[in-house]
């Protein structure tokens, strides 16, 4: 499944935690004043927004980028090689977007080569708190969590490109709110997880979702030293 092949509702407005979430993310990545950051799969540019006007250089980068012009956003595909100096930035944001990639080595690789040393991955997404039930996730078709990630899967990821994890919290309160929100504008959760559409195999979805108890997290990651590769 390529970026933005299946799109969730969750990722057409705000994702689980709202602006919240993301301001309590810089607050752990302790970003200095002006520090270069980039949105990967920025969507409507709304956290783009916010950390600038939080006094960070940020631009946003999404196949669909392009429709604000108060925000500084680049029309990219996020699964190729980013339009970035290598060592350029002091943070990488990706909400909601690294479940939907089919090739999460190769775009944290390209994370880690656009931060400077010390720079902070902030990750926030949906996970399966059951690790070992992920699979019958990963079975799913034209669903949003068919991609659904585990937290020892990315830890060794983010291991494997030269990251080192310094925060990982469990957000999965925020996501039950949002949720029960959705269940309240749409009297059912079915759409939420295969992109607004309501199709067959809604039972399943929900017995899988259960059984993998699915979650919603916040991960701060380190950009380790080049000299240590």
């Amino acid at each position: 499944m390529q970026f933005h092949e299946v799109s969730c509702a969750y990722t057409t407005g705000r994702a689980p935690g709202s602006l919240a979430l993301t301001r309590h993310a810089v607050e752990l990545a302790d970003l200095s004043a002006g520090s270069k950051v980039v949105d990967l799969g920025c969507g409507n540019g709304e956290s783009v927004s916010y950390l600038q006007s939080a006094g960070l250089s940020t631009v946003g980068i999404d196949l669909r980028a392009g429709s604000r012009s108060d925000v500084n956003t680049v029309p990219a595909d996020i699964t190729h090689r980013l339009p970035l100096e290598t060592a350029s930035l002091g943070g990488v944001l990706a909400e909601c977007s690294l479940s939907l990639l089919a090739n999460i080595e190769s775009v944290l690789l390209e994370c880690a080569r656009v931060l400077r040393d010390g720079g902070k991955l902030m990750i926030t997404d949906l996970y399966a708190r059951e690790p070992k039930e992920a699979v019958c996730l990963r079975s799913l078709t034209g669903t949003c969590v068919s991609g659904i990630l585990t937290q020892p899967a990315l830890v060794e990821h983010l291991r494997v490109a030269n990251f080192s994890v310094e925060q990982f919290e469990d957000h999965s309160r925020e996501l039950r709110e949002m949720v029960a929100r959705y269940l309240f504008e749409h009297g059912n959760e079915q759409g939420l997880w295969q992109g607004g559409e309501v199709t067959s195999g809604g039972n399943a979805i929900r017995d899988a979702l259960r059984r993998a108890r699915v979650g919603y997290f916040l991960c701060v990651a380190r950009r380790n030293p080049r000299d240590k590769e």
